[in-house]
């Protein structure tokens, strides 16, 4: 009666209705859409084993069970594989509770056991790691004037994309191409696929944003965001699966976190830069900003601007300035001088930020040629390095990964993060739950 209770508070607190498609699986939100990406609080942090991510510390109480089962699925997505008892030295939480929590997800198809491994005394330990057929998700970005549509498995695998081509804007355009897409891909997956697919995530483009508000004739592309609701609602509605809708510096940051270069660093500030600069913070492994989110993002941080006053960093900065193409390879001095302006602009924000928020370094990503990325990283280091703040030099900076992955693989990750592993208030603090 506690557990039922508990999880009907779970549930208001996500502000969804939840059905359960599939016996034995766990319940998920029916065609509606949802923002995620704000940071979860109460849990407690140590160092993990490998001396690189943080363990959340899991506590005995009754009726939270789901939140250990998010830890366990997180912490095995961060290592590769783990044991049970591995699980429950990092968390804390006693053998047993270790124990009925990995048999639970082995037996929802979620985990896989690998082939036991002797220890000096005791009995073989199983390893255990993330089942890649465990749950599907459909990813989809949306630009100005062209779509990009993914179909990935439970580890970041893409299975199938594509590339939809639209006019500038045109929302039932949009709709009408994307529900076709979609409904293709599904008439593809096999039955036990079928019953894996879990939801859907969008991620909206700034250019796209900008053009639709500038079409609605109104000021700056916030406005334009009900366009893209009642896109995600109707399709919710056509597809009877959870919608997750959100800007594409979020869906990226996802990916990165998930997938790339990042996910053994917990804390860390994530820049992107498309037709505006957006971002935010990484904190315990957690995204720290969503595009409803009030804590401020990267880009509202004031930077000196070009006419002598100060301008957001978001507004600041953009790849249309100097007309990036992703094959451009020519230092022409125009765009030298973009790199120099753009890497001090960040540099600043960076230092501005660094003085209310902990972080181990900057992850830059961006709609942009791989080696502009590169001299940005570079330029942005020397200047942190500069400043002569032993704890800004110390940073790490690195490139983040988009050019290398799919484009609608980040769209897939906004559901796949906030569904199964630590990620939002919703979700309760992060290790609470006696299994």
């Amino acid at each position: 009666m506690i557990d039922l209770f508990t999880s009907l508070l779970q549930i208001l607190a996500k502000g969804r209705i939840c059905v359960c498609q599939h016996p034995g699986r766990r319940a998920r939100p029916i065609g509606v859409f949802t923002v995620t990406g704000r940071i979860g609080g109460g849990s407690s942090a140590r160092t993990s084993p490998n001396g690189i991510y943080p363990a959340y510390r899991g506590a005995n109480q009754v009726g939270l069970r789901a939140s250990n089962e998010r830890l366990a699925l997180s912490l095995i997505r961060i290592h590769g594989q783990l044991s049970k008892a591995q699980i429950a030295e990092i968390t804390g939480l006693t053998k047993q509770t270790a124990s009925v929590i990995v048999r639970s997800l082995e037996a929802e198809g979620l985990l896989s056991a690998g082939r036991p491994v002797k220890g000096k005394v005791g009995q073989p330990s199983v390893p255990m790691s993330i089942n890649p057929e465990g749950a599907l998700f459909l990813g989809l970005r949306l630009g100005l004037r062209h779509a990009d549509i993914a179909l990935v498995d439970f580890v970041g695998g893409v299975l199938e994309q594509r590339r939809l081509s639209y006019g500038a804007g045109e929302m039932g355009e949009i709709a009408r191409i994307a529900y076709t897409a979609i409904a293709e891909m599904r008439s593809r997956l096999t039955a036990a696929q079928h019953a894996r697919l879990e939801d859907i995530g969008i991620a909206v483009a700034s250019d796209i944003l900008a053009a639709v508000a500038n079409g609605k004739g109104t000021d700056g592309p916030e406005s334009a965001w009900a366009e893209f609701e009642d896109l995600a609602l109707q399709m919710g509605k056509e597809t009877h699966l959870s919608i997750y809708l959100d800007r594409d510096a979020v869906a990226a940051c996802s990916a990165e976190l998930a997938y790339g270069l990042a996910g053994g660093a917990p804390d860390f500030l994530y820049i992107f830069i498309g037709h505006l600069l957006d971002g935010g913070i990484v904190q315990h492994g957690r995204l720290g900003f969503s595009r409803r989110d009030a804590r401020p993002g990267i880009g509202r941080i004031l930077v000196p601007s070009a006419s002598g006053g100060v301008a957001p960093l978001g507004t600041s900065v953009s790849v249309d300035d100097v007309g990036l193409a992703p094959g451009s390879r020519a230092p022409d001095p125009e765009l030298r001088k973009w790199i120099e302006a753009t890497s001090s602009s960040i540099s600043m924000a960076v230092h501005s930020a660094s003085a209310l928020a902990t972080f181990r370094g900057i992850v830059l990503d961006g709609l942009m040629p791989q080696w502009v990325r590169a001299e940005l990283v570079r330029e942005i280091r020397e200047k942190l390095s500069a400043i002569g703040a032993s704890d800004l030099a110390a940073l790490f900076v690195r490139e983040g990964t988009s050019d290398r992955q799919a484009a609608g693989l980040g769209a897939a990750c906004i559901p796949l993060l906030d569904r199964f592993f630590l990620q939002s208030d919703a979700n309760g603090p992060a290790g609470s739950a006696e299994a």
